[in-house]
């Protein structure tokens, strides 16, 4: 369409000047008007959406048709692309003329224009604005300014709010906030305040693009009134988002209760052991006291979590975040099944949370794990810290006091001895080796010879530095079964032993 325009324009040009060089009078010759200012949109505006992610503007220019001799009498035509060219007229998604016919396109006599169209997200925009004099007459091009050129851009979508569902009044005054997911986001804004402006701000935090949804790190006051909204945050130039809606209607109003929150359990104990043992169980039970219940309170749940960071705040740090949703005997305010335990202490084994896929992170990429008899274990040599809290119809504890574990060597392989198991001696000199890969090498290894399998009738039982030694089997029988084992030890130690292997004397 432009170039149809271009044309005619040159078309006349040429008529207008040689109609003069002929004689034709000057009064003729009509007053160009001054080419448009364009003023809503800006160039190059983020135009936000809301929690609907299409849009619709309205388009505002200086009115430059005003100056002419017979003032008002001028129109305009607005054409508005994704193409900043203009050249593909499918491209043009809104104008003055309805069907972006060129014999209608002088047919705007004010200086703005309400599109219909809905702008979608993400999406860069071409205004383009001419003004005409009172002569167009529909052929469009007689006293054209020239275009006026301008851009902008609507932002990303902005997220639809889940929970708390509108004017919910809290009985668990640590809510998680939910919104939906957003195609393009790179991570979401939320903000909660009691004022409808948010002038001033309880929370204002970051996720990263894979989390819609947050928990505060400690309970929300009793009996507040609060505001809450998302904003999705995106790559350049469509970011942040609008809103997720128009607070001041319950859209994003929730309560909280007067609730008495949960006392903050005491860790006592890791693996049986104080705090920071090194241990050579690879998935240790953690144990702490029970709470004492608020009146008029009722226990859900315990939330255990473990990381290899003791601050807790980097994400893929942590190994797993659980309740009784994950792993069930979280839901015992004591820990029932053994009564072999003090009735007031809670307990849970580790191998059910690290087996569990709901985990809220499973695990992050900076909590290494390994499998061991096709159970996911906590890793050989390596610093853990684990904390817990309390979850009840009165809302949710702060975290305990964060306390640490450290795991030992790794059970050394049995496939990897020489002799191997079962095989006979050819001399009563015999040396002993294996295979050790683990990270952090021990200071020496545990080796025991013994004529039970228990372990308990021990023939030698000595310490070496290198994955090898020497043993004089001449003091027993010829055909005597011999049990042999191995474990590392060091600073982390003593590892687990190894499975026992056999060897027969000669």
């Amino acid at each position: 369409m432009k170039i149809l325009k271009l044309i005619a324009l040159c078309a006349i040009i040429v008529m207008v000047t040689v109609g003069a060089s002929n004689g034709a009078p000057a009064s003729m010759l009509t007053t160009v008007p001054a080419e448009p200012g364009i003023t809503n949109p800006t160039s190059g505006e983020l135009v936000p959406t809301n929690s609907t992610p299409a849009v619709f503007l309205y388009f505002t220019w200086t009115d430059t048709v005003g100056d002419l001799t017979t003032p008002g009498s001028g129109t305009y035509d607005i054409e508005i692309s994704t193409d900043a060219t203009f050249l593909n007229t499918a491209d043009i998604v809104s104008s003055s003329d309805g069907n972006h016919n060129p014999a209608l396109s002088c047919s705007r006599n004010q200086p703005n224009f309400a599109s219909p169209y809905a702008f979608q997200p993400s999406t860069t925009y071409y205004v383009a604005i001419q003004a005409y004099d009172n002569t167009c007459a529909h052929d469009f091009v007689t006293g054209g300014s020239g275009w006026a050129i301008s851009s902008f851009n609507v932002s990303v979508a902005a997220p639809s709010l889940t929970y708390p569902t509108p004017n919910l009044t809290l009985t668990n005054n640590l809510p998680e906030f939910q919104w939906s997911s957003v195609s393009g986001a790179t991570g979401y804004e939320l903000q909660v305040s009691t004022s409808t402006a948010f002038s001033s701000l309880y929370l204002d935090v970051d996720t990263p693009y894979t989390n819609n949804y947050y928990t505060p790190a400690a309970d929300l006051p009793n009996d507040t009134h609060f505001f809450w909204r998302v904003a999705t945050l995106s790559n350049a130039p469509y970011s942040p988002s609008g809103w997720s809606s128009t607070c001041g209607a319950s859209a994003c109003e929730f309560t909280t209760g007067n609730v008495s929150a949960p006392p903050i359990p005491i860790n006592i104990s890791n693996a049986g052991g104080k705090n920071n043992k090194i241990t050579n169980d690879f998935t240790p039970g953690l144990r702490w006291n029970e709470i004492a219940l608020p009146g008029g309170t009722t226990f859900t749940s315990y939330e255990a979590e473990v990381s290899t960071d003791s601050t807790f705040t980097v994400s893929n740090a942590v190994c797993f975040d659980v309740t009784s949703a994950q792993v069930s005997s979280l839901q015992y305010q004591v820990y029932q099944p053994n009564p072999q335990l003090p009735q007031t202490t809670a307990q849970f084994d580790t191998q059910s949370a690290l087996a569990n896929t709901g985990s809220v992170s499973y695990p992050g990429s900076e909590c290494p794990t390994f499998y061991e008899g096709g159970i996911r274990k906590f890793y050989p040599n390596t610093q853990y810290y684990w904390r817990i809290r309390a979850i009840t119809s009165g809302g949710t504890s702060d975290w305990s006091t964060v306390f640490g574990f450290a795991t030992t060597y790794a059970r050394p392989d049995e496939s990897t001895f020489t002799p191997a198991s079962g095989a006979h001696l050819s001399s009563d000199v015999v040396t002993f080796s294996w295979v050790y890969d683990d990270i952090g090498q021990p200071s020496y290894y545990d080796i025991q010879f013994s004529l039970n399998s228990n372990f308990t009738n021990l023939i030698a039982n000595g310490r070496t530095q290198d994955p090898f030694t020497a043993f004089n089997s001449d003091k027993s029988p010829s055909g005597t079964v011999m049990y042999w084992r191995i474990r590392a030890n060091g600073p982390l130690g003593p590892g687990p032993w190894s499975a026992t292997a056999t060897v027969i004397s000669h």
